[in-house]
């Protein structure tokens, strides 16, 4: 998950409309179809 932050109240404001769009299924499919030799790295 990324946050996305800003002190801007305009970039604050363009940083909710992230949710306006939809994917395909095929785009799903392609996205589950990825590499998913997960590591994370969080200290």
């Amino acid at each position: 998950m990324v946050i996305p932050g800003s002190s801007n109240p305009d970039h604050i404001m363009e940083n909710t409309q992230l949710y306006d769009f939809e994917l395909t299924d095929e785009e799903m499919e392609q996205i589950e179809a990825l590499e998913k030799n997960e590591k994370h790295d969080w200290y």
